[in-house]
């Protein structure tokens, strides 16, 4: 007995926007082992929170790798709602200049894979019919 499924194809620009999310969280991975000696010197929220940070990256990245099409308007939004921390983006990168290239590298990559998913095309229908036997 044969059997239709029918499985919805992940457009290809999902898998590089997420890629390019992963590559950007392994780099708040970096950031944070490099600003260890501040961590110290932190409190236990703070660490809390940059760890939860970069889990959310790693986040945002498996939902990029689902293929969920909210997620660029996400983006946008975190974009935005980081550029008010642009005083604090220049500061590193003047007192702590490698911590700070790291953190335009991760605004780059996070940047570079809002833009490849608004341009994946609205109508992605794409199915694909398989013959399963039983």
């Amino acid at each position: 007995m044969k059997q239709e499924t029918t499985t919805k194809e992940l457009h290809k620009s999902y898998l590089k926007a997420s890629s390019l999310i992963y590559i950007s969280a392994g780099l708040g991975v970096i950031n944070l082992l490099l600003m260890r000696d501040d961590l110290l010197q932190q409190t236990q929220t703070t660490k809390i929170i940059g760890v939860i940070s970069i889990l959310f990256v790693f986040g945002l990245g498996y939902l990029a790798r689902q293929g969920h099409s909210w997620l660029k308007y996400l983006l946008l939004v975190l974009f935005i709602l980081g550029l008010f921390g642009l005083p604090i983006f220049i500061t590193n990168l003047i007192e702590r200049t490698v911590i700070g290239i790291i953190n335009i590298g991760q605004t780059v990559l996070q940047f570079w894979a809002m833009i490849i998913l608004f341009k994946i095309p609205k109508e992605l229908v794409s199915t694909n019919t398989n013959q399963i036997e039983k």
